[in-house]
């Protein structure tokens, strides 16, 4: 009983974690911080490595922060943390971890959000040229100390169709 509430504790904690330090960088993004730059001690590296990764990646974050997609055709939904457009000019989706590392199962995630977002838009009436997502990045931020990590999803299309598979 003990080793399953252990876990438990530790899991909500840690998602809580993750909850409060993506509030701040969504408040930063949106640029509705303001001066007020205080936030909880345990998430303050978090956001001091969210800052190093916007400013050094050269990308621009479009300042709704977490996004809803949805998929009709295969029928999942998500909230991806960022829509940017990259340091060439083309769409892409941002995703932001606090785990200890990046997984495989982040790459298929971000890859779906990509498909939705493309889904979503070409829906609204965008071309399809408007509407690809032509990359894909699962940022995961240093918790006690700096740095962060940045793994770019090479190929879209093979992360999807494996996210696809895990899905069916």
């Amino acid at each position: 009983d003990k080793g399953k509430t252990a876990s438990k504790q530790l899991l909500a904690s840690a998602g809580d974690f993750g909850t409060r330090a993506h509030d701040v960088i969504d408040q930063l993004i949106a640029g509705t911080r303001g001066d007020d730059l205080s936030v909880d001690e345990d998430v303050k590296q978090v956001v001091k490595n969210f800052w190093d990764f916007w400013v050094d990646s050269g990308v621009t974050l479009d300042p709704r922060g977490d996004t809803m997609v949805y998929s009709p055709r295969y029928g999942y939904a998500g909230a991806l943390d960022a829509l940017a457009l990259s340091e060439d000019g083309k769409l892409m989706v941002c995703d932001w971890k606090t785990s200890n590392a990046i997984y495989e199962s982040h790459i298929m995630q971000v890859a779906a959000y990509a498909k939705a977002v493309e889904e979503n838009l070409l829906a609204a009436g965008c071309s399809p040229e408007q509407a690809k997502v032509h990359h894909a990045c699962v940022v995961r931020f240093e918790k006690g100390k700096p740095g962060y990590e940045v793994h770019k999803v090479e190929n879209i299309d093979a992360a999807f169709a494996a996210f696809k598979a895990a899905l069916s």
